[in-house]
Formats: structure tokens, sequence, C-alpha cells
């Protein structure tokens, strides 16, 4: 589109939904027109859409939002004074020109970490007064302690559950086992011959409960052999008198 007498950057659309961002080009050879296009709000925003930046709009000036990776109303202020604050300063004019700044927001416990950064650089947007503002929760920031914070407590919990995963392995194989063991040997000691010993794990205690049960078994053998011993010594006078 060809129009006379645009000014190389604008914002309209103020009053609707979105905000229109035109840009503007001398068509060479041509004097006197510009060649127009517009830049689409949604672009921006998903410039705008990175990890571990927290929120971040695109204001102009007066602190007016225009593009944002999260929800946002066209033109709408920045939700505190100290952010509109920070944008205003950074905009101001210090050595070579405006410079970002940073600050925190305390509010009860929280700390909110914020920042902002003017357009500084060349061509048609270095003078339109646009900066680019990002805060966030100070204990959801992804710096290098933090994250060795959280390997550390990571780690930490993989340490507990691998443990608690070991001693119920030694409960289950090794402990209850030996325990079982120890009343089935009480057992056969008192004398009890007639519970059959089942060996559960094919292990160094499965081997002890299966020479455990021979045992049974030959003692109970002895018993009966030793019964029909003393009944066939009980019988013998009898037979001897008749």
């Amino acid at each position: 589109m060809c129009i006379r007498d645009r000014p190389p950057l604008r914002v309209t659309g103020e009053g609707g939904s979105t905000p229109v961002v035109q840009a503007g080009s001398a068509v060479p050879g041509d004097a006197g027109l510009t060649l127009v296009g517009e830049v689409r709000v949604q672009f921006l925003g998903s410039l705008l859409d990175r990890p571990g930046l927290g929120t971040v709009r695109v204001v102009d000036a007066d602190g007016r939002t225009l593009a944002s990776n999260r929800g946002f109303l066209a033109f709408a202020e920045l939700p505190e004074k100290s952010l509109t604050d920070l944008v205003r300063a950074g905009n101001l004019q210090v050595g070579a020109g405006p410079v970002e700044n940073g600050l925190l927001l305390r509010e009860g416990g929280s700390v909110t970490v914020a920042a902002a950064a003017p357009f500084s650089g060349g061509g048609v947007a270095s003078d339109i007064g646009w900066s680019v503002v990002s805060w966030q929760d100070a204990d959801r920031l992804q710096t290098v302690p933090s994250q060795r914070e959280d390997r550390s407590v990571l780690a930490g919990i993989l340490g507990l559950a691998a443990i608690v995963v070991c001693l119920g392995w030694l409960h289950l194989v090794v402990a209850r086992p030996l325990r079982d063991l120890a009343a089935a040997a009480e057992r056969l000691a008192d004398g009890d011959h007639k519970s059959v010993l089942y060996p559960r794990y094919h292990d160094e205690v499965g081997a002890v409960v299966r020479s455990l049960e021979l045992l049974r078994q030959q003692l109970q053998t002895l018993r009966r052999n030793e019964a029909l011993r003393q009944a066939a010594a009980a019988s013998q006078p009898s037979t001897r008198g008749m």
C-alpha cells in the first residue's frame, strides 16, 4: 500500500482490542511515496515467549502495553506504578542514550525482580520510545544457585526413595524369610515334627529350609521306627509266656 506523508513507525488502534503497528519506508525512485506494512501483535508476542523470563511486555513511552507473552489488554497500563516509573527512567537520556534499569519490588513476604530495557538500536525504531519490561517472582528465577539447590533436593529425594526401596527389599527377601526360618527351627526343636516346611525362595534361606525339612522327615522316621521297636519289644514277653 502506498500512502503519502506517513511517519516511519506508528501505533494505532487505541480504543480497540488489538494495537496496530505500522511501519513505513520510502519507495526508491518515487519521491513522496511510502510503502506501509503492518506488523502483527501476535508476532511480537511470540518473540517475547522465552522460558524463565516471567511476564514480558513491550510498552510505549507512557508505559502502555503494545505486546506481551501473556494475555493483555490493548494499551493497558502496567500493573504496578513502580514498573511505569522504571520504564520512564529507562527512556531518559543518560550519557550516550537511554540505558536499561532494574529493581526489586517487595510486597509482604514476596520479592519480585523487574527490569526494563529501552529500544536503543538504529533504524526507524531508534526514537519511538518503546521498552521491553519484564518481572518475575524472585523464588522462581532459574539462577545457577537455585538450579543447584533444586538438583540437590531432587538428588536427596531420589536417594531417600532408593533407601526405602532397599529397606523394603531387605525386609521381603531377607528379614521376613529369616524370621520364618527361626520360628520353624524353634517349632522343630520343641518337638513339632508334623508341620511341613516349604521353601519360598531359591536362595541360601531356601536351602536351609530344605535342610530342616529333610531333618524333620528323618526325625519323624526315627520316631516312627522307635515306636515300632517299642511295640515289638512289648509284645515279645507275652509271646514267650504262651
